[in-house]
């Protein structure tokens, strides 16, 4: 993998696995689109099933959160986990918040 490419954290609030909800899977379908132009680390609360292809699937706490956080190039998350760990809103990189909109 091209060293130059941006480094991307998605910090999901979902659980990861063999069994998902919306939010894990736009998580999972999100990591799976940017890997094939950035290094991805998708960041997830709970252990994992899963062995992805094309990027990294981390658990996360504040600690390991923290230090994942300092060596991305932007973070990709919802308010849901902006709440959780307030030290996201800090950032001194590029910040996404995915948040899902009803439009009907």
């Amino acid at each position: 993998m091209d060293p130059a490419m941006k480094r991307v954290l998605i910090v999901s609030d979902d659980a990861i696995g063999s069994r998902m909800a919306g939010p894990a899977i736009r998580d999972w379908e999100y990591a799976q689109a940017l890997s094939r132009c950035c290094r991805v680390i998708l960041a997830v609360p709970n252990e994992s099933d899963l062995d992805p292809s094309g990027f990294d699937l981390r658990h996360y706490d504040a600690d390991s959160l923290q230090a994942m956080v300092a060596q991305s190039d932007v973070v990709v998350t919802s308010g849901y986990v902006l709440k959780r760990f307030p030290l996201l809103t800090m950032l001194p990189v590029p910040l996404v918040l995915s948040i899902p909109i009803r439009l009907c």
